[in-house]
């Protein structure tokens, strides 16, 4: 009988089935001990991740510890000092985020070496940089500094630290396994100047008492020159609040002014000028506009209170409300397209707007002058107060509109008129005729100071010259 191979099984004999269950013995023992060995391997492995993790959970990333620090602090932008920098990995994860120039000072120079190495490989060699502190004196004017980051003083005294910290700055400094926090308080002798004259009474005169002859360079930032002389100014608005500097200003290219503009709304730190953000604007003045040819109310369309920027953020755009420190649009209020005008008191908004639909640029040019309103708005929440839109209001004259003591001001081309701040009511009106015949630059000065209205204009030509009338109050 044949057999197919596949169906075949040889019968064996004892000796061969002793070597087979040796060899099948020893081969389980090789496996047993191949597996055994992998085993340890793969609980090394899971220990060393596990001990790693651990290790991760204690001790933070360099990137970790700069953002503790900014909040333990709450330093948002500006200069920073790192004072004992060592290796600069602390050092450059400061500079990880835009707004902040970092400055690390180390104690000796084989870390100045290796911090700068690290620095680079990063690329953030520039807005962050390390140089070797020498002695007992650091390297800064004063008021200059809005965080010292002290990992030991050594020999620099606490009193260095403070005078190099700028108004509102912090020194965080470690003692042993703690950190301190020191703030420099903000001095009463210096003013905020958060409107394009001054405050809402556009009384151009502030209560600093800081201001006085230059002794030092604070400071320089760009632009290091305008873009042209005979032609719109490329800085149109500047305000500042809460150690903050705002301004309006054409980036664009200075070889030629007939190249398009770049508008930006620039934030700085207003003791050491670092840029803090920048936010480009849709649209703006047409910058070839002859010099001094106004119009004179575009420097009103930038108000800076406390840490909030009020802005229209192009021609003819509704006022947004902008995080100080970020740049960040926290809302835009809504029916103030084509704002002129924008101030703010107590915390409401008070906007001259061209009413009726969205004025093109031509229009805001002043090539023909739209009918005017006033709108108020409360500004954390953007409900409408009042609105005033008539004969008072059609024609409000550029820059006179003033708010104080609860009170609206502003003049048109009859009289000057106070209105209710609460309601928006008529106060009084007074008879102040202005000359509508001017360069497109002048305007009538209004200003508030106490309970004095101060009204000043050109003389008016004999052609228009009327009497003017006596005060009329309501009932």
């Amino acid at each position: 009988m044949q057999y197919a191979d596949d169906d075949v099984t040889l019968p064996e004999t004892t000796e061969r089935a002793g070597r087979r269950a040796g060899a099948a013995q020893r081969l389980r023992g090789r496996w047993s001990s191949v597996v055994w060995w992998w085993g340890c391997v793969f609980v090394g492995i899971m220990f060393a991740a596990g001990a790693a993790q651990v290790g991760a959970a204690g001790v933070a990333s360099p990137e970790e510890q700069a953002q503790r620090i900014l909040k333990a602090t709450g330093v948002r932008g500006g200069l920073v000092v790192h004072l004992g920098c060592g290796d600069g990995k602390l050092t450059a994860a400061f500079g990880a985020s835009r707004g902040y120039l970092v400055h690390g000072l180390a104690w000796q120079a084989a870390e100045v070496e290796r911090a700068r190495r690290h620095i680079r490989a990063l690329g953030r060699y520039g807005r962050v940089s390390v140089e070797l502190q020498r002695g007992d004196r650091l390297p800064y004017v004063d008021n200059l500094v809005n965080l010292v980051v002290a990992e030991r003083l050594g020999e620099v005294p606490p009193e260095e630290v403070m005078r190099v910290l700028a108004p509102g700055g912090v020194a965080y400094v470690r003692r042993g396994e703690e950190w301190t926090k020191s703030s420099k308080p903000w001095p009463e002798s210096i003013d905020q100047w958060t409107h394009f004259m001054h405050g809402p009474d556009n009384n151009a005169v502030a209560g600093d008492e800081e201001v006085g002859p230059p002794r030092h360079i604070q400071w320089v930032g760009p632009p290091p020159r305008a873009r042209q002389h005979e032609n719109l100014a490329s800085i149109s608005a500047v305000v500042s609040a809460g150690g903050r500097l705002f301004s309006i200003q054409d980036e664009g290219p200075i070889a030629s002014v007939v190249l398009p503009p770049r508008w930006y709304l620039v934030a700085r730190d207003a003791f050491n000028g670092v840029i803090l953000w920048k936010r480009r604007l849709r649209s703006w003045e047409n910058h070839q506009r002859p010099f001094r040819m106004g119009p004179p109310d575009l420097a009103r369309r930038l108000v800076a209170v406390e840490d909030r920027v009020y802005v229209t953020l192009g021609y003819g755009e509704a006022v947004s409300a902008l995080d100080a420190a970020t740049g960040h649009i926290l809302t835009t209020y809504k029916g103030t397209e084509g704002a002129r005008e924008i101030i703010c008191d107590g915390g409401v908004l008070y906007v001259v707007q061209a009413s009726g639909e969205k004025p093109t640029t031509a229009t805001l040019r002043g090539d023909h002058t739209p009918a005017n309103r006033i709108v108020v708005i409360e500004a954390d929440t953007g409900r409408v107060v009042w609105q005033k839109a008539d004969a008072d209001t059609a024609a409000i004259l550029p820059v006179t509109l003033a708010v104080s003591r609860g009170r609206v001001l502003f003049q048109n081309p009859e009289a000057i008129c106070c209105l209710d701040g609460a309601t928006g009511q008529v106060l009084w009106r007074a008879g102040r005729v202005a000359s509508l015949k001017r360069p497109g630059f002048s305007a009538p000065t209004l200003v508030v100071y106490g309970d004095v209205v101060l009204s000043a204009d050109r003389a008016t030509p004999q052609e228009v010259a009327r009497e003017p009338e006596r005060v009329h109050k309501t009932p």
